[in-house]
């Protein structure tokens, strides 16, 4: 038997069977997971007797009356088709639909992980889930399983069909890793949320003098039965403490980033509405700090964490019917109002929801809005150059993640290729880089990253090829203190405009001006490996400081120097999954998770060393390879004498 906060993992026995048929005979349960609902209590105890009478299968019991709610079962050698090794194992689970929501499950794998990996000595444990399970699929991710593979035609016995299967794992290593960086981040000043401009971290009893200048205040606290007084504000501050523990959420203190000051509180808490337990975003800030959107940053920051961190499908707020301030964050948050109730503690309570498939759409509704900023940007870049060198300017190029696919408006920047048809003298570069230091100011994060160039360079192809003039965002401060010595030390060649022109040749963006096939000719194959080679000369020593960036550009030349295709890094990443030693796949998903979902990642240093290594000592080989194919290939096209 194990015990978690809220759960107790018990075997199963005879007398679970009517809990069994309660749960099992719903169809919103078994088929999903591959089996039909049971159909009666005597089918329910056969079950129990022969399909959970597995050395490590378990009922999932609340602590509260030990009753089962769900299943979940560590399958041996022997017992799955997923491994055939001894410490290897399959994980399988299900839950009942009263108690989906409430972040149950999670906590249950987490245990049958733990007793798999100390007590049983697995190596790795399997699991898997059928296409369109995304509870289960949330729940894997969640537990920090990495995807493996994708089975199509996958045989479902009892439910004779075929369906299309997701298998995953986690190894030892992995969860040994994982655990530690949970710790770790458990004891970052307890932060727990980022935005703009607040931090959200856990409470601590410090923080009480500051709490109950708030929760005493009778403006505040106009819409409770009464203001708190200190006891009160020390149980709250209890309450919270117990909510982390219970159920690694609850309000959390909100300070302001610049200066560290606490100016209210903000979290998820489950809350009776109505008569139902759910998960509710409250708030309380300062009245100092009103009206400056406080509340609705954090609130919505909140909401944005719970969909993110647990299986919740709705999230709430309700408030008495008079607290027009609150309800009109739970509006700005995107909840809609679901209904009126009478309630003893606030007369009529109002209760606002938001749902998982709602605040999808907000978010993908963002990210376009965010693609049309840099839409407007570009146009704004485009007439703003055109304005500056008039009949100079020969064209203005699109490269880099912008056209590959892959851009994220948190990660990337804008790559640009200004092409002239003249050299620029030190007047028109002022200008020039005026213009884009200002648009910079509204570019996202990364900002512009944009070079200037003569259209000889261009065709035929010069390399090392010069500039005129470049500009990024990490050179922005140099520039603004020093413009002078910025546009006179700003010019030069640069061997990473061969990675460029590759790219704008192969899926580049024409904004303005001449066709990119009447402005770029052929870039020599030489030329763009060594750009690519000199991108990645420093990774052995640099990949620690870098690794995301070193571990994907990396992948991306070894798949140039064996297949010759020109990657984005996101593409450079998924064919190193397929194509190197399994050995370093955690390393590529870590990279590509952080490249891709705008999270941070931390990585083991010696692993990315080695990883730099391995790939160094590759690349370097398949360099031999293409020189003396070269060679070769020179040769036999050479004429005769």
């Amino acid at each position: 038997m194990f015990e978690t906060e809220r759960l107790v993992l018990r075997r199963w026995e005879e007398s679970d069977a009517d809990s069994l048929y309660e749960y099992a005979r719903d169809p919103a349960v078994g088929p999903i997971a591959g089996w039909p609902p049971h159909r009666s209590v005597e089918e329910s105890r056969r079950v129990i007797r022969t399909v959970f009478s597995g050395k490590e299968a378990y009922a999932v019991c609340l602590k509260e009356d030990l009753r089962a709610i769900g299943a979940i079962e560590l399958k041996l050698n022997g017992h799955t088709d997923m491994t055939e090794s001894d410490d290897e194992c399959e994980m399988g689970y299900w839950l009942g639909r009263p108690f989906w929501g409430r972040g149950l499950m999670p906590e249950a794998v987490r245990e049958m992980l733990r007793h798999a990996f100390e007590d049983l000595k697995m190596t790795r444990v399997w699991i898997g889930y059928y296409e369109g399970n995304d509870k289960s699929k949330r729940v894997q991710e969640k537990c920090g399983f990495r995807y493996q593979w994708r089975s199509e035609d996958v045989d479902v016995p009892l439910m004779g069909e075929k369906r299309t299967g997701h298998v995953s794992s986690i190894t030892k290593d992995q969860w040994l890793w994982d655990r530690m960086l949970a710790a770790a981040k458990a004891v970052r000043n307890g932060i727990v949320i980022e935005t703009e401009r607040l931090l959200l971290r856990e409470y601590t009893m410090d923080d009480f003098d500051a709490l109950y200048e708030i929760m005493s205040d009778e403006e505040t606290m106009r819409h409770y039965p009464k203001p708190f007084d200190k006891d009160k504000t020390r149980g709250w501050i209890a309450w919270n403490l117990d909510n982390y523990k219970k159920y690694g959420f609850g309000l959390w203190a909100v300070t302001l980033k610049e200066t560290g000051e606490f100016i209210g509180d903000c979290g998820i808490t489950l809350q009776l509405i109505d008569g139902e337990t759910l998960p509710e975003i409250g708030y309380h800030i300062h009245k100092k700090y009103w009206r400056r959107g406080f509340a609705k940053e954090a609130a919505r920051a909140v909401r944005d964490w719970v969909f993110e961190n647990t299986d919740y499908d709705a999230v709430w707020s309700y408030m008495k019917y008079t607290n027009v301030a609150s309800y009109s964050t739970a509006i700005a948050n995107g909840m809609k109002k679901v209904k009126e109730y009478p309630d003893p503690k606030n007369t009529i309570s109002c209760a606002y929801a938001i749902t998982r498939e709602e605040w999808e759409r907000i978010k993908n509704a963002e990210l376009r809005i965010k693609n049309d900023r840099i839409t407007e940007l570009l146009d704004k870049f485009v007439e703003r150059s055109r304005d500056i060198l008039k009949d100079s300017l020969c064209g203005i190029y699109l490269h880099g993640s912008a056209v590959m696919g892959c851009f994220s408006p948190e990660k990337s920047d804008i790559d640009l290729i200004v092409v002239v048809n003249g050299a620029m003298d030190d007047a028109a570069k002022r200008a020039f880089l005026d213009m884009t230091a200002e648009l910079n100011a509204a570019a996202p994060p990364k900002g512009i990253e944009m070079s200037v160039v003569q259209r000889y360079v261009c065709d035929p192809f010069l390399y090392p090829t010069p500039f005129e003039t470049h500009f990024s965002a990490g050179h922005l401060k140099r520039y603004r203190d020093d413009p002078e010595d910025y546009i006179r030390k700003m010019t030069g060649m640069d061997r990473d405009l061969a990675a460029h022109f590759t790219v704008i040749l192969s899926r580049g963006r024409c904004l303005y001006g001449l066709p990119i096939g009447e402005v770029f000719g052929e870039v020599p194959k030489r030329d763009y490996l060594d750009a690519l080679l000199y991108d990645v000369e420093g990774a052995r020593e640099e990949i620690a400081q870098c690794p995301m960036y070193f571990i994907l550009n990396l992948a991306r030349v070894l798949a140039y120097l064996r297949e010759g295709k020109v990657f984005s890094k996101k593409e450079g990443g998924e064919w190193a999954l397929k194509n190197l030693p399994a050995e370093h796949h955690d390393l590529i998903r870590a990279a590509l998770d952080e490249y891709t979902r705008n999270g941070d990642a931390v990585y083991d240093r010696e692993h990315a060393e080695a990883y730099a290594e391995y790939m160094l000592k590759e690349i370097a080989g398949g360099v031999s390879s293409w020189n003396d194919d070269t060679v070769e290939k020179e040769k036999a096209d050479k004429p005769a004498e």
